[in-house]
Formats: C-alpha cells, structure tokens, sequence
C-alpha cells in the first residue's frame, strides 16, 4: 500500500520541542542522538506493528495516523503536522499500535526511547508538555467516541 523508502538527512540538528522544553544542558544530548529523516510523500514512517524504537517529530510537513480493521479498512486517528509528535501510542509498549505516513514530502526527528525517557525524567517542563498533549489527545478521542454513539 505505502512504500518504506526513507532517506537520513545530513542537514544541521533540527531545533524542535525538545530543544524548547529541556534544559540547555541537555541540548548536546538532543543533538547528538537525534536523527534527522526525510519521508517522501506516500512513504510509511512507522507501520502498525513494527519494534517500536523511539519517537518522531515532526519538523516540516503533514502526516497520517491511521490504523488497518477489518477487511482491510483504514482508520484514521489524526492528522499531525509542524513540531508534532509521532510514535508516542507505541511508548511504553513494544510494537505501534498504528501507522503514519507522510501526506506531502515531510521531515522528522527521531529520538530513541532511552534518551527520551531521561529527558522526560530530567526536564519538568517537557514532562508538562507531554502530559499536556496527552490530555488534549484524550480529550479528542473522547469527543470522537461521543459522535459514535
């Protein structure tokens, strides 16, 4: 259905949320374990479930959020674009509960697990952040349950 081609960028670190709401200190680490990959239109950046191995965000571009049920009909959570995360359904467990594939030629942040969970730990902020966005998240899926009702 979607092709997987990615293609690493070897352009300069990418400022991003994690830049805005970790410490200074912590910015070389951001740097330095951070991958910046260019997605092409129609390209999968993370299928439904593969390893999960850490999480994306997104730096120009929009994206699809979607799963597979049924007989192969597509469900799609969200819609994602500039300086939104990716991948984050998948924290914690083991495999992506869903997919994301690029709407239009888009790049992305990838930061592994381990280094996201110290920032998380290390920088309050990001924490406030994050659960910010969770609860925004939550609040979404809960108006869509009503409109199926």
């Amino acid at each position: 259905m979607y092709s997987t081609l990615k293609e690493k960028s070897i352009l300069p670190r990418q400022k991003n949320i994690l830049h805005e709401y970790c410490m200074e200190e912590w910015h070389p680490i951001i740097d330095n374990n951070q991958e910046i990959v260019n997605v092409n239109k129609g390209n999968v950046i993370f299928s439904e479930g593969e390893e999960v191995k850490g999480i994306h965000i997104i730096n120009k571009g929009k994206v699809k959020v979607f799963s597979i049920y049924e007989t192969n009909k597509e469900r799609i959570h969200r819609l994602a674009g500039d300086g939104m995360i990716l991948g984050h359904r998948g924290f914690g467990a083991s495999h992506y509960p869903v997919s994301a594939v690029a709407l239009v030629n888009t790049s992305v942040t990838f930061i592994p697990n381990e280094i996201f969970k110290t920032l998380i730990r290390t920088n309050p902020p990001l924490s406030i952040y994050l659960i910010d966005f969770f609860a925004e998240e939550l609040r979404k899926a809960d108006e869509r349950m009503k409109s199926l009702m």
